[in-house]
């Protein structure tokens, strides 16, 4: 909130392409609630390929943002955080094996 709020005060667009990372993890678990449980084998691929996409998506935002990286650390920070919350969630969906 606080990434945004700022980034909605110096009126800087970059921030809005912080929308992607959020919305590819929802999609994300979309998908691995849509496949429960028929996925067994290379769920640890499918995991980290997700991961490394998404952690390429938000560098490549903040190297976009030049002028306002420190403002971008918290949405980086939520970003990720959300992103490694939705690769836990998927990988016990793709399994059907919950904690």
């Amino acid at each position: 909130m606080l990434g945004i709020g700022i980034g909605a005060w110096k009126r800087k667009v970059t921030f809005l392409s912080f929308v992607a990372p959020f919305a590819a993890s929802e999609v994300f678990l979309a998908v691995a609630g849509l496949l429960r449980g028929k996925i067994h084998n290379d769920v640890e691929v499918i995991v980290w390929s997700f991961l490394a996409i998404t952690t390429l998506i938000i560098g490549f935002i903040v190297w976009k943002s030049k002028g306002d990286r420190l403002i971008s650390i918290p949405l980086v920070i939520f970003s990720l955080c959300y992103a490694y919350f939705a690769a836990f969630v998927s990988g016990m969906a793709f399994t059907d094996v919950w904690l």
